[in-house]
């Protein structure tokens, strides 16, 4: 009985802590070079002069002009 709920404890705070570190690196995204910097990936199109853009899990995209 003891183990059981140890498990269960330690599964609620493994997802708690994923839950928490997502949500603190959406905030911490705001535009091309920070997200550059969180690692996300770069997209580049194959035009002279055209923008990188950064893609995040979350949908949003930042563009930079090169």
């Amino acid at each position: 009985m003891k183990v059981k709920l140890l498990i269960i404890i330690l599964i609620l705070l493994g997802l708690s802590l994923a839950v928490f570190f997502y949500f603190n690196n959406v905030k911490s995204v705001h535009d091309f070079d920070s997200c550059e910097k969180a690692g996300y990936s770069i997209r580049l199109l194959n035009c002279i002069g055209c923008p990188k853009f950064c893609d995040t899990p979350w949908g949003n995209s930042y563009s930079k002009k090169q």
